[in-house]
């Protein structure tokens, strides 16, 4: 017939779909950095804390009824830590296990302020590693519901965080 086309199936015979290749186009392991974790919303940090992206110098993060004027103070370091962990040189899993430690023993001695001494993360291709997973760790069980706030230190702290615990329940 003139001017009509061929049916597809005698045009092309027997094709046969190619294999999809689904790839990643980031690791699963990368951690977002803290500007784009504020921005996003943290998933356990952003349900528990008001977080405010403070640039270079860190993620701050309160709970709710907390004071800023108190969260100032921190910042400045008018609060003294009774407490202080050092997270230099570990992976990520070693840190974490030592933050939950160093709560743990917060709780049980009733100390109201930590620091958590994480680095600046110079020397990390990935940026500032274990400073971008520390609002994710405070906000985690069992120890979350005592982080009252925390605040990236000054810089004579070199690389640091404040927590601040809420006061024990007198039974």
């Amino acid at each position: 017939m003139a001017g009509s086309r061929p049916r597809a199936s005698r045009a092309f015979p027997a094709a046969t779909p190619r294999r999809r290749r689904w790839r990643c186009s980031r690791s699963r392991h990368d951690e977002p950095t803290p500007r784009r974790r504020v921005r996003r919303g943290a998933p356990v940090a952003a349900a528990r804390f008001t977080l405010d992206d403070r640039g270079p110098d860190g993620v701050d993060g309160w709970a709710s009824g907390f004071d800023r004027r108190e969260l100032r103070a921190l910042r400045r370091g008018a609060v003294e830590p009774e407490l202080e962990v050092d997270l230099h040189g570990l992976v990520r899993a070693d840190a974490r296990r030592a933050l939950r430690a160093l709560l743990r023993e917060a709780v049980e001695t009733g100390a109201r302020c930590v620091l958590v001494v994480h680095g600046r993360g110079n020397r990390s291709e990935a940026g500032p590693v274990l400073r971008a997973s520390l609002a994710d760790w405070l906000a985690e069980e069992p120890h979350g519901p005592r982080v009252l706030a925390f605040a990236a230190a000054a810089d004579r702290r070199g690389g640091a965080t404040y927590v601040l615990l809420r006061r024990r329940r007198r039974s």
